[in-house]
């Protein structure tokens, strides 16, 4: 499915009175690529966003150990 062709609503209107299965068959395959790609979109964000909060999360623990060394280092 490669990329829609725009045209003009009097071409549309003269392809749906040619053949109106063609343009509903056109139709359909647009929309089934824009979900296919509206999903792989939503994956990746998803998994950013997991990547983020793997990130933040060591972020926090590296914050909490440097708090330690750095009472620890106070104490001496």
């Amino acid at each position: 499915m490669g990329s829609a062709t725009v045209i003009s609503k009097k071409g549309f209107l003269c392809a749906l009175e040619k053949d109106t299965n063609h343009v509903h068959r056109e139709i359909a395959q647009s929309m089934d690529s824009g979900r296919f790609n509206m999903q792989q979109l939503q994956t990746k964000r998803n998994k950013l966003h997991e990547y983020v909060q793997e990130l933040d999360t060591q972020a926090n623990i590296l914050v909490m150990e440097k708090r330690t060394s750095n009472r620890q280092l106070s104490i001496l």
